[in-house]
């Protein structure tokens, strides 16, 4: 009885291991497809989680450019959008690859996600505040609005400044 004692708890930890590690060994393309599935049925941070076990483990996968993807899609397209967090998935894509044949629809949500930061007054979704005025005027003046009209509507609404020093 006592031998069985010790033996139990062991037997249960080497089980808890081995369900761990059999997790572990799914595929690149089993982890897309399982995100995939999660992400269509709205389970936003489940899905994720496998697309980052997948960013962690397999980065040299042929998947993992389509993986960084779904990420910051999953965060563009979630129903209560988070556009800061897309952002900065769509521009890590870029960085692991500027040359791929997604680029342009990397560069295009990145776009998005910076006119969803103006049309919002969301000054803490710009990774850099010396940028917010040139993101800002250059959208007015595609709009054919005044552009420092349009500025300084945006800092009224988003109560921004910039830090002293910075010049718009």
């Amino acid at each position: 009885l006592a031998l069985a004692a010790v033996l139990l708890p062991g037997g249960l930890g080497c089980r808890k291991a081995a369900s761990k590690t059999q997790a572990d060994t799914r595929t690149a393309t089993q982890l897309v497809e399982e995100a995939e599935a999660l992400l269509r049925r709205g389970k936003w941070e489940d899905g994720r989680k496998l697309l980052r076990l997948l960013e962690e483990n397999l980065p040299g996968s042929v998947e993992f450019p389509k993986a960084k993807l779904m990420l910051a899609d999953s965060y563009f397209f979630q129903s209560t959008s988070q556009y800061p967090e897309a952002l900065v998935e769509y521009m890590s894509f870029l960085n692991y690859f500027p040359q791929h044949e997604k680029r342009d629809y990397a560069l295009y949500r990145a776009a998005l996600c910076h006119y969803a930061a103006i049309e919002n007054a969301d000054a803490a979704a710009f990774e850099t505040p010396g940028f917010i005025a040139g993101y800002v005027r250059s959208y007015a003046k595609y709009l054919g609005m005044d552009p420092d009209a349009a500025y300084e509507r945006f800092c009224r609404e988003a109560d921004f400044t910039l830090p002293l020093g910075i010049t718009p």
